[in-house]
């Protein structure tokens, strides 16, 4: 009787690892089928590209050495005008290791400072999101001077930041599109409490962006919204 049990627990034990390992075995073919990654270089125009397919896309990147400029394309694999004219890119390419891309890109996109705004749609964390969408960071009880913001309980501030490798706020500088037009909806800003939001950013961090895993530095325009803001007497109207 204690025989037959153990024979059974073994046979159970042998069905339930078979599969197991098939149902990984499916999921790997499964992987395999639908993302394929390639590595490919142009010697004539100095590009180097990597594709990425799936069942119904092929995402393709460009790197072109003679500027040192990135491009990222989605194929739809459904759509033959789309196909053809995306696939077009891959004319003339000699298929490579991925060691040899990467060698090739790498010090382009470490001496590089990307612009989120206009280099969005290459950049790993944010290609694929909504472009209409601001980054606006919000800061809690700054200190406002009396004299001058005694009317502002809710300051706008236009920025540009400078974040790097490793999400930190590095550097901060005040930016406007126009002037003239901005003006209105952002207030001027004495130079004590825009050096107060600039110490307050410089100590504050938001996710790092990659390209092709790869971290990079990035610089982007802001709002800085500040909440909760508290006044404070000025120096000259403490009484010892």
């Amino acid at each position: 009787m204690r025989s037959f049990f153990i024979i059974s627990v073994v046979l159970v034990s042998f069905i339930w690892v078979s599969c197991f390992e098939g149902r990984d075995a499916n999921q790997n073919k499964l992987s395999d089928y639908t993302r394929k990654v390639e590595f490919f270089s142009d010697s004539i125009s100095s590009r180097y590209l990597k594709t990425e397919q799936t069942d119904s896309t092929t995402t393709i990147f460009v790197y072109n050495e003679g500027d040192s400029s990135f491009t990222r394309k989605i194929v739809e694999r459904d759509n033959p005008d789309n196909k053809q004219e995306g696939l077009a890119v891959l004319n003339n390419t000699t298929a490579i290791d991925s060691n040899t891309f990467y060698s090739s890109i790498y010090p382009a996109i470490e001496s590089k400072v990307f612009s989120l705004p206009r280099d969005r749609k290459i950049l790993d964390q944010t290609w694929r999101r909504d472009r209409s969408k601001k980054l606006v960071i919000h800061i809690d009880r700054i200190k406002i001077d009396s004299k001058s913001f005694t009317e502002y309980n809710r300051v706008f501030v236009g920025l540009k930041i400078k974040v790097n490798k490793k999400g930190r706020i590095v550097d901060v500088a005040y930016y406007s599109k126009d002037q003239q037009s901005d003006h209105v909806l952002i207030p001027i800003v004495s130079d004590d409490l825009l050096a107060e939001i600039i110490n307050e950013l410089k100590t504050m961090s938001i996710p790092p962006y990659s390209l092709l895993g790869i971290a990079v530095d990035v610089e982007t325009p802001i709002t800085v919204k500040i909440i909760h803001s508290v006044t404070v007497p000025s120096k000259s109207d403490v009484v010892g």
